[in-house]
């Protein structure tokens, strides 16, 4: 199931080069929009287990090689028609659904994904900052000196003009530092992908698709160019490199390519208007990728039948693919008819035991049915996805969910804290543990952890971190 978060707070790549503010943050704040699947808007985060899967695929294999261990990324889905994709701390990889509808083939994805892996094996996230603080201390103090003497003698406009000339000493500083590390992630994704006899032309055509950008102004380049710099003498490089490699004719494995087309169509379908999904993949054309999109667009205009027509298709001849199983249980999940949701959901499940999206759209399901026999189960559920990583939000916010219609309300106040916590939330954090402490016997385990977070809370650096409105 798609399910969807609204982003309040994208401070991604901001460089405020002007004036006196400058920064770089890669944090990003979370919180749960409605679970309509319809809410498409630019900034909403999305949790697809197909697509997380693609990515993985061909992600890990890249982290092997590289060194890192496979795994270990997170992987951040966001809805923006614009080309970009980026690595930040932790290992977390933020992709753009525009880059993934706008790559033509399952290379141009890879070399992209490969480049960004040299950016973390590179360790280049952290010498940035460094870097950065560098760079900006002394642009800082050029500024304010700047401006206040501009302001003494040319008014607002002279005090302005000096602020501004430091940023711009700031930003070539900056991006003269980013175009050394774009070359090196470079050389590391060229080895990766020979090491993996994978072919490098994908990178080229990224390059060669954004070749020119440059001389743009910079609110109508694509934000790849702003972020990752491109210069000739890179793209000049590369295509001496992919001339060199023994792989640039290389075909990529059957199971990608089947990986990249279904998940280029899945977007497309999700995230184009019905008509438009249908005009393009009519009703004559029976192939796997055309039946998918019709599904998808039929879900969109709950025309519940004719979606489960095709899907129904589709499982005809892949009776155990897992995500087919997960659309079907989605068309009837937002159909209403919960008790039929449940055995495709389940089979899916079953199918991917591991897969914590997938699990987490059962609980969803089962949650939706009105009486108490599923809450065993779905704790059950919810308890091994946070085992495995505490940090799953919407798994603490489920979690609450069923231990509050099981009248558990000191457990259900300690995960509704939890959830608030990872989604930046410090009011709602603190509220929801003092309810939790009141409600909850000193002796139980979980009074110590809810003891432990008001402990954390009760930092003065915590309290000042508060949600943005």
């Amino acid at each position: 199931m798609i399910t969807l978060f609204r982003l309040l707070s994208d401070r991604k790549y901001h460089f405020f080069l002007s004036a006196l503010i400058f920064c770089f943050v890669t944090e990003m704040i979370f919180t749960p929009a409605t679970w309509g699947v319809f809410d498409f808007k630019k900034g909403i985060v999305i949790r697809d287990s197909e697509t997380e899967h693609m990515l993985k695929s061909y992600i890990d294999p890249l982290f092997k090689v590289a060194g890192l261990k496979a795994g270990d990324e997170k992987i951040i889905i966001i809805i923006d028609p614009e080309m970009n994709a980026a690595a930040t701390a932790g290992q977390m990889l933020i992709i753009n659904t525009g880059f993934l509808i706008q790559s033509k083939t399952v290379w141009d994805v890879i070399g992209v994904l490969a480049h960004e892996t040299g950016h973390i094996a590179g360790n280049h996230l952290s010498r940035r900052e460094d870097s950065f603080h560098k760079i900006l201390s002394p642009a800082l103090l050029t500024g304010l000196v700047g401006t206040a003497a501009g302001l003494l003698l040319g008014g607002i406009e002279g005090g302005t003009a000096a602020a501004l000339g430091a940023a711009q000493i700031a930003e070539r500083s900056l991006l003269q530092y980013n175009r050394g590390q774009e070359a090196s992630a470079d050389q590391s994704a060229l080895r990766y992908l020979n090491e993996l006899h994978w072919s490098p032309r994908g990178l080229l055509n990224t390059f060669e698709e954004l070749s020119g950008q440059e001389l743009l102004l910079s609110n109508n380049q694509d934000p790849y160019v702003r972020t990752h710099p491109l210069t000739q003498e890179r793209l000049d490089t590369m295509k001496r490199a992919v001339e060199k490699s023994p792989y640039k004719d290389a075909t990529p494995p059957p199971h990608f390519e089947e990986m990249f087309r279904r998940v280029h169509v899945k977007l497309f379908a999700f995230l184009s208007p019905p008509p438009q999904v249908l005009n393009k993949y009519p009703a004559n054309d029976q192939s796997l990728e055309a039946r998918y999109a019709r599904s998808i667009a039929y879900l969109k205009l709950t025309q519940t039948e004719k979606a489960l027509k095709e899907i129904n298709l589709l499982l005809y001849d892949f009776p155990k693919d897992p995500f087919f199983l997960e659309m079907k249980g989605q068309i009837l999940f937002m159909a209403g008819r919960i008790q039929e949701a449940i055995p495709p959901y389940e089979q899916a499940v079953s199918l991917r035991p591991e897969d914590a999206s997938l699990k987490m759209a059962f609980a969803q399901a089962l949650l939706e049915d009105q009486t108490s026999k599923y809450l065993k189960k779905v704790l059950l559920i919810l308890d091994e996805i946070l085992t495995k990583d505490p940090d799953e939000a919407m798994a603490w916010r489920l979690k609450a969910i069923a231990l509050g219609r099981d009248s558990k309300i000191g457990l259900a106040a300690l995960a509704l804290s939890e959830f608030a916590l990872r989604a930046g939330d410090i009011k709602q954090a603190t509220m929801q543990i003092e309810k939790a402490l009141k409600n909850l016997p000193k002796k139980d385990p979980a009074f110590l952890r809810a003891q432990d977070i008001k402990n954390t809370l009760d930092l003065p650096s915590t309290k000042d971190k508060m949600t943005p409105d």
